[in-house]
Formats: C-alpha cells, structure tokens, sequence
C-alpha cells in the first residue's frame, strides 16, 4: 500500500475509493485519512438487506446447476469439475 501512497501524494493518479486496508480497522494515523483525493469507506458497503438472500439464490442456483450435470454459472475454478461430469 505504500506505492498507492505514494503515486497519491505526487498525483500520479487523480484519487482511489478503497473498502480494504492493509490492517482493519484503518490505524487512525494512516495516511490515507489525510488525502483530499482519497474516499474511505468501511468494507461492507455494498451491503443491503437483499444480499444475504440473493447470496443464498445463488448458491442454491449453482448446487442444482452441479446435479443436474450443468456447468454452474459462477463456478470459479472449473479444472475442479475435470471427470465428474458433462462442464460445457
């Protein structure tokens, strides 16, 4: 993050929006907290009442994807399914 610092302080970029950190919370004295091309927001902020039940959708939409023999649409690594079944 040090290198992010930097090209902020010359303005090699024009600014960042960031929800990680190198340590969570923020340490008060990061430097990031004192840019003025720098917006700060705690990592939950996609977060909404609707998440956590299309989450569960999703994930119940991959399972049946899987038994029915079908290459689940989100599947993130697809060399695991090599042998089980039909992933095309």
């Amino acid at each position: 993050m040090d290198g992010l610092r930097d090209v902020l302080r010359e303005r090699r970029i024009a600014g960042v929006a960031l929800d990680v950190f190198d340590r969570e919370p923020i340490e008060l004295n990061d430097p990031l907290l004192q840019f003025d091309n720098v917006i700060l927001t705690p990592h939950m902020a996609g977060m909404s009442n609707n998440v956590p039940i299309r989450s569960c959708e999703m994930i119940a939409d991959g399972i049946a994807e899987f038994l029915r023999g079908d290459r689940p649409k989100f599947i993130m690594n697809p060399q695991t399914l090599a042998g089980l079944h039909k992933t095309s």
